[in-house]
């Protein structure tokens, strides 16, 4: 219906009703009549699966997604049963995700060894974002602010309806929590073994409960003084 692809060189198994594409790969998905679900990837190598809904893609893979830029070293994208969506999709390698002008307090970037995100049912947004190995979130400043940023080993990051907002988030091994100061508070760093963020009654993400091995520092003045606190 709605996806196009292109590359150099093709095979064809009917049997198992696969087409790869083996060189200099790219494949289009146009928007729905809503105007979303729109793609573009491009990558050394892209493969159909149709009988088993999935598209896979195999080095220096970049995707652009709804207005988010994806690169990894290999994707998987599994398809809606009318192979029209995204449901899912798996990163693996040098995973980043980003969102172009990403509004104050909005998810701007995500970047680990691998990413699994988890689709909204028309494709249409990110719902649960899973990274594994060397993970950082940034949620964009406000005007002439740097991001907001959380790291961790392993983080589990659920979004919102507009898929920008994040209402819940876990994390453990190495979590740090960055929170960039102005002229009138003071930046502060806080590291801990565990992290579980739970969200107000607006849905935002309001509530950040460390655990393991918690040091707090913050750094105010001119000169700058730091202040530390730990907890076991």
């Amino acid at each position: 219906g709605r996806m196009t692809g292109r590359g150099v060189g093709m095979t064809y198994d009917r049997g198992a009703d696969e087409l790869w594409l083996q060189e200099q790969a790219g494949v289009s998905v146009a928007p729905d009549g809503a105007g979303v679900g729109a793609l573009e990837v491009s990558s050394g190598s892209a493969g159909l699966a149709r009988g088993s809904r999935y598209l896979q893609f195999e080095r220096a893979v970049q995707i652009v997604h709804d207005g988010r830029r994806i690169e990894a070293e290999q994707a998987v994208g599994h398809l809606s049963e009318d192979e029209d969506r995204l449901s899912a999709l798996d990163l693996r390698g040098g995973s980043r995700v980003e969102t172009a002008g990403a509004t104050p307090g909005a998810l701007k970037l995500m970047q680990a060894r691998d990413i699994s995100l988890t689709y909204s049912a028309d494709g249409a947004r990110i719902e649960r974002a899973l990274l594994a190995g060397a993970g950082t979130i940034a949620l964009a400043g406000e005007a002439r602010e740097s991001d907001r940023r959380i790291g961790g080993e392993m983080l589990d990051v659920a979004l919102g309806a507009d898929g920008a907002t994040v209402t819940a988030l876990a994390g453990r091994q190495r979590v740090t929590l960055e929170l960039p100061g102005n002229r009138q508070r003071p930046g502060r760093t806080i590291r801990s073994g565990l992290v579980d963020g739970t969200p107000g009654a607006d849905g935002r993400l309001t509530t950040i409960r460390f655990a393991e091995a918690v040091q707090y520092e913050e750094t105010i003045g001119t000169p700058p003084v730091a202040r530390r606190v730990g907890a076991a």
